[in-house]
């Protein structure tokens, strides 16, 4: 069997789909290293996977000549056959690169063609010129050939694969005629799902939910740490506190913080600090969300509708998708009030009890997903025979 390392971006949404596979790699026998900060420590080694700490990483596009260092230092003496790399993430591939290592590279968002990325054309040409220079720079100080695919330029695809892109959306979600980055399959949704949970609070929480038979809102929030996100997720929250406190609904916010107020009997917490969503999305009715893939791919598994605030331009292109297929409400932060929000709820709802457009859709499973990147990375980078 195969020594393989997974290194990911240091985010919940990233770490949580790619583990989801790594655990699947290790119960078909193989021995699995993931680098990654201290913080999802517990998940790595739940997973059944070697955690390797590292300190840098949190942004892509920031101290990547330290980084490369750090895959030096911490891998000197570790014999690696393949490496598992975010595609945002260039020095982990540089590094694998660089000792003749196959890699493999994922993404847990869309491709998007460029000529739907939000910003001015010009000033995103200009950005990706300069990202190209620091790029290249790295590269020659590592005695690495110059970059001459235009894909690897782009801040998701600095890592890119030239053996194998593991794709990790439903196929529903992406745009029509989009082109691909070279050895790009899509394998839908993957995510590793603990099979049980001993959190207080969860316990606690599905007493209480099982307990009502009243319709239940689920509010989901982003674990990525970018200015301006705290401040629209907190207003969501507390609109939605207000939009329906006291009403005949449950209301379930996943927070790794409380709010900072005292909540309506009605309304409950969840710590979100670890993967718990497929303990709750089969309970739920409706999912407010702003917009990441990993929240709304598992509510689309559990044809639960979902109204989308969104709070980057990636959400905002994954919402406009998945209002499109009628899947989800769009409502921008800027609109937000407790009468739109009720309004928006009511309108997503109503819609899928007419109809259920999950039905349409080819939907797959994180199990699935999981099973089939493995297959991919086995038998293309590993040169393993395909399973049965």
């Amino acid at each position: 069997m195969a020594n393989i390392l997974i290194v990911s971006q240091w985010l919940m949404g990233h770490v949580i789909p790619i583990a989801g596979v790594g655990a699947t790699l290790v119960k078909r026998g193989h021995k699995v290293k993931m680098m990654a900060s201290e913080t999802f420590q517990a998940v790595i080694e739940q997973a059944g996977m070697t955690f390797i700490e590292v300190e840098q990483g949190r942004y892509p596009q920031k101290f990547m000549d330290r980084t490369l260092q750090e895959c030096e230092e911490k891998l000197q003496h570790t014999h690696i056959d393949l490496v598992i790399c975010d595609s945002a993430l260039a020095p982990p591939a540089y590094w694998a690169e660089k000792h003749h290592i196959p890699w493999v590279s994922y993404q847990t968002s869309i491709f998007w063609p460029d000529q739907t990325m939000p910003g001015k054309t010009a000033f995103n040409h200009r950005m990706r010129t300069l990202y190209e220079k620091e790029l290249n720079t790295l590269r020659q100080q590592h005695e690495l050939p110059l970059l001459d695919h235009p894909f690897r330029t782009r801040g998701d695809g600095a890592g890119l694969s030239p053996y194998l892109h593991v794709l990790m959306c439903l196929p529903a979600l992406f745009p029509a005629n989009m082109e691909l980055p070279p050895h790009s399959v899509i394998v839908g949704p993957c995510a590793y799902m603990p099979p049980h949970s001993s959190s207080h609070s969860l316990t606690n929480w599905k007493q209480k939910i099982n307990e009502s038979q009243h319709p239940h809102i689920v509010v989901c929030t982003s674990s990525a740490p970018k200015d301006g996100y705290r401040e629209g997720m907190d207003r969501y929250i507390i609109t939605a506190i207000d939009a329906f406190s006291h009403q005949p609904v449950q209301v379930t916010i996943l927070e790794h913080e409380p709010p900072n107020i005292s909540l309506p009997s009605n309304v409950h917490w969840v710590n979100d600090a670890n993967p718990n969503h497929h303990h709750i999305f089969p309970f739920a009715d409706i999912i407010i969300t702003h917009g990441g893939l990993g929240t709304l791919q598992k509510a689309i598994q559990h044809h639960v509708p979902s109204v989308i605030i969104p709070l980057g331009e990636d959400h905002h292109l994954i919402a406009k998708q998945c209002e499109s297929i009628g899947i989800s409400s769009l409502l921008q932060l800027e609109q937000l009030t407790p009468f739109t929000l009720h309004a928006a709820v009511h309108h997503v709802w109503n819609q899928n009890k007419e109809m259920n457009h999950f039905k349409s859709l080819k939907v797959t499973s994180c199990e699935e997903g999981n099973e089939a990147s493995a297959n991919l990375m086995e038998q293309q980078c590993l040169q393993i025979k395909p399973r049965n």
